[in-house]
């Protein structure tokens, strides 16, 4: 999970059916409330034997959908590539978080003609957001009306690869700054009039 945090591409944590996904749910909340890219891969119990109490049956796609981004079984063996492509880009585009991809034992054991699948280019990194002039403006405007600015750092800083910017506003603006714990999150100025 903290890979994803330090490298920007998800972590990926395998698990089995039942308790083994339920107990991934406490770190796909803590991904999803921290803004770490995460796949969690979990197994579960046949399809054609769903409701019907099969071994360690829980219904994991729906316990791991209010902890994360993107939560989904697959169909067919054919769409795993498309789910796989999905999950990532949701958990690393954007606000970054947790994703949960449930993959049952018969598509597991299954197998299809590889002339069916369809292949998914690698996940181009998250495009650059950036903020509307005016705003940038009335930012500015407010900075240079405060007697006593402080500028947080923190992770969002890190996200947006804008170390560099920021410690370049820092050294020419002169104001003091407080990075939080993670170190980076998005740039605040908190103003003091």
């Amino acid at each position: 999970m903290f890979l994803g945090y330090l490298t920007g591409r998800p972590g990926v944590c395998l698990a089995v059916s039942g308790p083994g996904v339920l107990h991934t749910i406490g770190g796909l909340a803590n991904a999803q409330s921290n803004c770490w890219p995460l796949l969690v891969i979990g197994g579960s119990s046949d399809e054609d034997q769903e409701g019907m109490g099969a071994f360690q049956e829980c219904p994991q796609v729906e316990a791991c959908r209010l902890f994360c981004k993107y939560s989904a079984r697959p169909p067919s063996i054919e769409l795993i590539p498309y789910h796989v492509a999905k999950a990532i880009k949701n958990a690393t585009h954007g606000r970054p978080g947790a994703a949960y991809l449930d993959l049952p034992g018969s598509l597991l054991s299954g197998s299809v003609d590889e002339s069916l699948v369809q292949p998914f280019p690698r996940c181009p990194p998250p495009p650059t957001s950036l903020a509307p002039p005016q705003a940038i403006s009335k930012a500015v405007s407010l900075l240079a009306g405060a007697s006593r600015p402080l500028v947080v750092v923190g992770k969002g800083a890190a996200y947006g690869e804008a170390e560099e910017q920021v410690n370049q506003f820092i050294e020419k603006s002169g104001l003091p700054f407080l990075p939080t714990p993670m170190g980076n999150d998005t740039l605040f100025i908190i103003l003091f009039f």
